[in-house]
């Protein structure tokens, strides 16, 4: 007899209520994918966003923004994506992330209260369980 798998659907989204966006350019590098809940920081040279890092010195030290979805960048040098992160409501503190560093910590997320986005610890009731 084979094995039972369990599989654990996650259906929820980032944004939890009162969600305002804006229309921002998005810098990186190199090819990667930024995962739905990426914190994002404003280069202060520029004005570009790019994923947040902490103990940087070029402002992406300072997270101010939140993606929605998953983004994409494809090629080589540094690539620009247009995109409409989450720049007011508020969010589900368990699905924000750093990019290349997973889950971040309160005092990380809190930083986001000064640009106008709540982050809370949220249970959903839409998250499907066959456990």
């Amino acid at each position: 007899m084979a094995n039972i798998e369990i599989t654990n659907n996650n259906t929820g989204s980032v944004g939890v209520l009162n969600l305002q966006y804006q229309d921002e350019i998005i810098t990186m590098t190199a090819p990667v994918t930024l995962a739905a809940g990426t914190l994002l920081g404003r280069i202060t040279t520029g004005g570009k966003m790019t994923a947040y890092t902490s103990g940087a010195t070029d402002g992406s030290e300072v997270a101010a923004m939140v993606l929605q979805d998953d983004l994409e960048f494809t090629g080589t040098g540094s690539v620009d994506i247009p995109c409409r992160p989450i720049v007011a409501g508020t969010v589900n503190r368990d699905k924000l992330v750093a990019h290349g560093v997973g889950a971040i910590t309160v005092p990380e997320s809190e930083m986001l209260r000064d640009y106008g986005i709540v982050s809370l610890t949220a249970t959903e009731l839409t998250q499907l369980d066959n456990s």
